[in-house]
């Protein structure tokens, strides 16, 4: 008779969640953890979805639907403030809490210091989490640390599972309802052929989790493949391991049983350290030809001085090699490059997005700052030598500066990470993916709401908020143009005007710069600079008017927008309405708030133009974020 016997398992969602499908949490570690236990308990659920608009309150309703006698939370570093959260109302109900992932492995003295935390498992959870619902929180349950009495018990660790075949395929079939789909459902989804790691990285926390390399057989990983496969629906799949290429041979048997097996209708996306892309560079026909469409590059830094002190491995060479190979292949890369290591200065930091830009990583290069993780040995490092200058885990998310740079401050460097993004990201690039003036605007706007949104989450003042959105903008400061079909919509608007201005105010008229569009029969021209008086009245947003929006906008409706606008080609008309009508109130939302925007535009303008009394004039909200 297993000690308890109804389990909820609870991933918590982190307080910033990035506006792209290819990172959403789909919960598959949870099904992992509750195919191994169902068979002991007599219930097991993930009752949450982390993409829920009000995850806390739907978990108090599963508690009272279901009475459970155990929570597991498994909690990142930047979840872990929501996973006290959710300790807190399990507690309320008398429930035992038991936490476990990477936080609480690199940290378990501190999390059990939480009143509302029983237990915590460090490592992998598997066997500690299914001896602790069998025999509860005892001396003989490796792996576990629990309160007992006044003090706190460690037991040895457990011991690492070598045969990853022996696990059960996960249950996918827990999980709950996320964006209109559930259980095997998801149209994107997480697989694992591995776990562990061959490299010792300083900034990475796989070792204090997963530590050893250790793989599934070919065979149990497309049995996995095989049960998720959906021949009407594409589905977008992230083999997350940490180095799923690093054995060619088992990689090339992986394809050959996926072609075997018709496993083709996937679009597929993988990590990879540079020196494995080298490795099989003579597969990349073959997975592309499979369904793989992108490849997450270990870049981290384009300096050599910097590359060793993070114990990466490989070289700079092999890094500029591996991307050469994959640009060839006409495969995606995401190329993770890491600003903000301690010694490093402006001009060091500035090397990055120039490195990236001749490689041409426009949309592909991916700035993080420097983040200590606990367990890291990077976070000992910084920890010893007082550096860190935070310990508010929401803002240990890859972009919050958490820490004090020998040579540049804080606000200082969150400038830097804007400079980068604006130089392989910024105007010029939506320019580039753009047919025309509406489409330009279009993603200035989606993108300088998402950074406005990230300054709030960190609590920036108004005048950091400032300094961000100009390096951000600064980078495109020049002349653009390209060949351009016109359409009869565009044949229209040009006998309306040959060129369109836009004055985009970061900090008053003399700190804000113009967007001028122009075009001509076959050429589309835009001109990003600074406004300079000459330029007269003409149509202006400020960064409080897009400030205003984004104060409006839900973050998780927004993710849903994304996902169901990326996997439009779900067949049935059933799907389509189902999610046009759950996008509606965000549609509502974004429509009421764009004409409120065109309706202060339009009157700023017409103010301009002849200076009506101020008295019915929209004002903008100069407050702090």
């Amino acid at each position: 008779m297993a000690y308890f016997k109804r389990i909820a398992l609870i991933t918590p969602q982190h307080k910033l969640e990035l506006l792209n499908y290819r990172y959403i949490q789909d919960l598959t570690e949870l099904c992992h953890l509750g195919a191994f236990i169902e068979q002991s308990v007599e219930h097991v659920s993930i009752p949450v979805s982390p993409n829920s608009t009000n995850p806390f309150k739907e978990f108090k309703k599963s508690i009272q639907r279901n009475k459970f006698d155990m929570v597991g939370i498994s909690a990142m570093t930047p979840g872990y403030n929501s996973a006290r959260e959710y300790a807190r109302i399990a507690k309320e109900a008398g429930i035992y809490v038991v936490m476990g992932g990477y936080h609480p492995t690199a940290l378990p003295d501190e999390v059990l210091e939480d009143p509302n935390v029983d237990a915590v498992i460090r490592g992998e959870g598997e066997l500690p989490l299914r001896d602790l619902i069998l025999h509860g929180p005892d001396k003989s349950v490796l792996g576990l640390s629990f309160k007992e009495g006044d003090s706190i018990q460690h037991n040895s660790p457990a011991a690492l599972i070598h045969d990853l075949d022996s696990l059960p395929l996960p249950s996918r079939r827990l999980r709950p309802v996320r964006f209109g789909e559930k259980g095997d459902a998801y149209s994107v989804d997480t697989v694992y052929s591995s776990r562990g790691c061959i490299a010792k990285c300083t900034f990475c926390a796989n070792d204090t989790m997963n530590q050893n390399l250790r793989n599934r057989s070919p065979e149990h990983f497309v049995e996995e493949l095989e049960q998720i496969h959906d021949k009407h629906h594409k589905k977008f799949i992230k083999i997350s391991d940490s180095i799923f290429l690093f054995d060619p041979g088992r990689v090339e048997k992986i394809l050959e049983l996926m072609f075997k097996r018709n496993l083709t209708n996937f679009r597929i996306m993988t990590e990879s350290r540079p020196d494995d892309i080298v490795r099989c560079q003579h597969l990349m026909k073959d997975l592309a030809h499979i369904g793989f469409e992108r490849i997450s590059l270990g870049i981290e830094s384009p300096d050599s001085e910097t590359f060793k002190k993070l114990r990466k491995g490989g070289s700079v060479n092999k890094n500029e090699k591996a991307i050469r190979i994959l640009q060839e292949n006409k495969l995606g890369i995401d190329a993770f490059l890491i600003i903000g290591h301690a010694h490093e200065t402006e001009k060091n930091i500035r090397k990055y997005s120039d490195f990236a830009k001749n490689f041409g990583l426009y949309r592909q290069a991916i700035y993080f700052i420097m983040t200590p993780y606990p367990g890291t040995q990077i976070f000992k490092e910084y920890k010893n030598k007082n550096l860190i200058k935070s310990f508010d885990w929401d803002n240990y998310n890859n972009f919050g500066s958490v820490v004090g740079l020998e040579n540049i401050g804080q606000e200082k460097l969150r400038s830097l990470l804007a400079s980068c993004y604006g130089t392989t990201d910024g105007i010029f690039i939506m320019f580039k993916g753009s047919s025309g003036t509406l489409g330009i605007l279009g993603q200035l706007l989606f993108r300088s709401i998402f950074w406005l949104y990230f300054l709030r989450l960190q609590n920036q003042t108004q005048k950091a908020r400032n300094d961000f959105m100009r390096s951000y903008y600064l980078p495109s400061y020049d002349s653009f143009h390209k060949n351009w079909s016109p359409n009869w919509l565009d044949k229209v608007s040009q006998r309306i005007f040959k060129a369109f201005k836009l004055r985009v105010e970061i900090d008053g008229k003399n700190d804000s710069f113009v967007m001028v569009f122009q075009k001509t029969r076959d050429t589309f021209t835009l001109d990003v600079r600074p406004y300079e008086d000459k330029d007269g009245n003409i149509l202006t947003i400020t960064l409080d008017d897009l400030e205003a929006i984004q104060q409006k906008i839900d973050i998780i409706q927004a993710s849903r927008l994304v996902y169901f606008l990326s996997f439009k080609n779900r067949t049935g008309s059933f799907y389509w309405v189902r999610n046009y009508f759950a996008c509606g109130p965000l549609m509502v939302v974004i429509t009421l708030n764009l004409l409120k925007l065109s309706w202060k535009v339009g009157w700023r303008y017409l103010k301009a133009l002849n200076p009506f009394s101020s008295r019915f004039s929209p004002q903008p909200s100069h407050q702090k974020l």
